[in-house]
């Protein structure tokens, strides 16, 4: 299997020369880190039986196979006395607030995991199961059957004991281990928004719009140098299938992890997404969705390897974490007028403006504001992770960036919770699907406000400080 993963991209010898490169560099990262307790684990969430898959509006069937298992994977970073973090990522689509709360409430109750010590991640692949509360039915413009229903509702159930096992194993197997970090870059993603005369057109390649293609890499080693896991993200969807395919599997970032532990087999890799809302992997073929889904994933792969090979910077603390929620306002309640207008505006439009004006006829009021959290895992000034809500696009990454005071910055989105799309005030001063047509999907009543950008930026900047 090895001498197979390295024929990729070199010949037996070359391949033979990097591995010793590797053990060199994993060794000199190791032995400037101090040991901390470290945890990790990780559980297969595949759907046993038929299940909706969630991801595009279009795909009204079940799905009955599984292309690839999924997975869900944790870590747990201190001791008990250390107030220890607690990352889980997953393989699904969205991690709706209903899912992650109630995942907190047990770990609270159980192990006296603070909220703030805990980040859910998810790799956004759009070819994974429905979640229960997830999206409303306007997601597929006309009511989820009953049957489907039920069985979305009984995977949800068995999905939160999952997690609550993989954290909890998490924290049962933590032992001495050293952390280090390092950031490459992979090309594959692509922004996806073409504006033309000052109006978005349709979603395509844009190769002039802006990208974040950083991959950050954190490594944790045992005592004696093993490599036991690795944590990293890239900021691009998992949408290398199209809406034609209709079997579970976790795209480009499940490939990638499936390739990592084949050469790595004692390794658990964690994947996140980062602020890659408006943007998809190229090239994404219809009918060469399999050899583009490795192909991105070996990509991701072979970068890993690299800095694996490199100098990593040493961690040498227990983060400490933060945690915020703010009230993002929406631009605007839409009156009966306006909603009347929008039964015409599509199926996705209709069904949820007809959820409203319901609404409104039993005396109810549309929400104008929603709940939105941040969080940042600060490890002093060797790296800041921070972890958004929602699919949060490339300008949120590249603007935090280039402000930041400690250029050690790390961002995931997709994280804590799926609030809708969170574009930034340049976008929604174009419009276009992220900004408009999504919010019906995601049961808001009209765009986001202006105002938001600035809000998350300074709520995140100071959860750095």
């Amino acid at each position: 299997m090895r001498a197979t993963y390295f024929l990729r991209s070199f010949s037996i010898i070359s391949g033979l020369l990097l591995l010793a490169v590797v053990s060199v560099g994993k060794a000199t990262a190791a032995d400037q880190a101090p040991l901390i307790s470290v945890g990790v684990a990780k559980v297969d969430i595949t759907p046993t039986g038929p299940i909706r898959l969630a991801g595009y509006g279009n795909r009204r069937v079940e799905a009955t196979h599984a292309a690839s298992k999924i997975w869900a994977k944790a870590l747990a970073i201190g001791s008990d006395l250390q107030k220890p973090c607690l990352l889980i990522t997953a393989e699904l689509i969205r991690a709706p607030g209903s899912l992650v709360e109630p995942l907190a409430e047990r770990l609270k109750k159980r192990v006296g995991l603070e909220r703030s010590q805990l980040a859910v991640c998810v790799t956004h692949t759009h070819t994974g199961p429905a979640l229960a509360n997830m999206l409303v039915d306007s997601y597929f413009g006309s009511n989820i059957p009953p049957v489907q229903q039920e069985r979305i509702k009984r995977y949800t159930e068995r999905l939160l004991d999952l997690l609550e096992q993989v954290a909890i194993d998490a924290l049962n197997n933590r032992q001495p281990s050293r952390l280090a970090w390092s950031e490459g870059k992979v090309g594959f993603a692509v922004n996806r928004r073409q504006i033309r005369n000052g109006s978005w057109v349709v979603m395509r390649p844009n190769p002039d719009g802006p990208v974040d293609h950083a991959l950050p890499l954190l490594s944790v080693t045992d005592a004696e140098g093993k490599l036991r896991a690795l944590f990293l993200n890239y900021a691009c969807h998992c949408t290398t299938y199209g809406p034609k395919f209709n079997q579970i599997h976790g795209d480009w970032a499940g490939a990638a992890a499936q390739i990592i532990e084949a050469e790595h087999p004692d390794c658990v890799t964690l994947i996140a997404l980062g602020c890659g809302g408006d943007a998809n992997p190229e090239p994404r073929v219809a009918n060469k969705g399999f050899e583009l889904v490795n192909r991105h994933g070996a990509a991701v792969a072979d970068e890993v390897e690299r800095l694996l090979g490199s100098k990593m910077i040493p961690l040498k603390r227990v983060p400490v974490c933060r945690i915020k929620r703010l009230n993002l306002p929406l631009d605007h309640i839409p009156d009966r007028a306006e909603l009347q207008k929008r039964l015409k505006r599509g199926a996705n439009a209709a069904y949820f403006s007809k959820i409203l004006l319901n609404r409104l006829d039993r005396g109810e009021t549309i929400p104008g504001s929603f709940s939105y959290l941040v969080q940042a895992w600060n490890f002093d000034d060797d790296l800041s992770i921070v972890f958004m809500a929602g699919e949060v696009v490339s300008g949120y990454s590249l603007r935090l960036k280039r402000e930041a005071v400690n250029q050690h910055l790390w961002i995931n989105a997709y994280s804590n919770d799926d609030p809708c799309y969170i574009a930034t005030r340049k976008m929604i001063l174009e419009g276009g699907y992220e900004v408009v047509q999504s919010m019906d999907s995601f049961a808001k009543a009209s765009h986001l406000s202006l105002k938001v950008e600035d809000m998350i930026i300074e709520a995140v900047q100071s959860l750095l400080q």
